[in-house]
């Protein structure tokens, strides 16, 4: 192999482990709900319920045990990120960045119609620890809702996605 391949694939490596870098750091913004750069105990078990894993207290303990490796009862950035890199190199049929844009939508599109209304966007922010009010309720749908039909198919809600990540 040349100097100038090997140059190459390792150009290609580096971006790729920066992508995957600013992937999880993004990840960890969400789970991180109160954004003290840590994610507590309380917030794993929101994304956990989330990701419709449903955990018991034990469960949730048990993965805050083996994320949190300076025993600070919270986990931190690089911690996250050590597992998450660990846990993507054993698993290396983890999701792309659209296809988990698609499965959030599935998760938000309970009923699998292909549109999330407002009564499915509410249970989805409550799983996540968010309880809406009837009005920030009505907001976030029409901030969704760009063709104004009352519902949010999934183009809207892969625009909404991308813009709020932007915004972190």
């Amino acid at each position: 192999m040349s100097s100038k391949t090997t140059k190459s694939t390792k150009t290609k490596q580096s971006r790729k482990t920066t992508d995957l870098d600013k992937e999880i750091d993004e990840l960890f913004k969400v789970f991180d709900k109160n954004g003290d750069k840590s994610i507590t105990a309380s917030e794993l078990g929101a994304a956990m319920r989330f990701l419709n894993l449903n955990p018991t207290k034990k469960e949730i303990a048990d993965t805050m045990k083996l994320l949190d490796v300076n025993n600070d009862n919270k986990i931190q950035k690089d911690e996250f990120r050590k597992f998450l890199k660990n846990y993507l190199k054993e698993n290396p049929e983890v999701l792309t960045q659209e296809e988990s844009i698609r499965a959030a939508f599935k998760v938000f599109d309970r009923d699998g119609n292909g549109y999330i209304d407002g009564k499915e966007l509410k249970v989805a922010m409550t799983k996540l620890g968010e309880a809406l009010t009837d009005k920030e309720l009505g907001e976030m749908m029409r901030d969704a809702d760009a063709n104004g039909d009352g519902k949010i198919d999934y183009n809207e809600f892969v625009k909404i996605w991308t813009e709020t990540e932007k915004a972190k």
